[in-house]
């Protein structure tokens, strides 16, 4: 496993869960939660602005990693397909119901949340600008 830790321990700080399971493995790292942190193993940190609950739905996590891996297909570099797939998974779940859905419903808004990401209409605070921590 990447982690031993409980998702008791690692709630209360996922920034510093994230961080430790990152230069731990040796790789970016994505804490799925309610914000999602991406880690590096250098120790950048870096908290995803969207999602949110509706993304606790099952598959949901399938979905990000399909969108991680086509990201990372695609020559992305891992730090920036990290970001970038997280940002957009998380704006595909604010583009459907506030909570529950099908992961299929959460995969066909990816595209418009793609758009919506090149015509600015996101939010104001786009993957280049997510929270960093020291």
């Amino acid at each position: 496993p990447l982690s031993t830790l409980s998702p008791s321990a690692v709630a209360p700080e996922p920034p510093r869960a994230a961080r430790a399971i990152a230069a731990r493995s040796g790789a970016i790292t994505v804490l799925k939660g309610a914000r999602s942190v991406i880690a590096a193993p250098g120790g950048e940190i870096c908290v995803n602005p969207t999602g949110g609950p509706g993304l606790a739905a099952g598959g949901s996590g399938d979905v990000l990693a399909g969108l991680l891996g086509a990201l990372l297909a695609q020559r992305l570099g891992a730090w920036d397909a990290a970001r970038l797939g997280t940002y957009l998974h998380g704006l595909a779940g604010d583009l459907g119901p506030d909570s529950g859905g099908l992961a299929s419903e959460l995969a066909s808004r990816i595209p418009s949340a793609r758009q919506a990401l090149l015509r600015h209409e996101a939010r104001p605070d786009e993957p280049g600008t997510l929270r960093s921590f020291p």
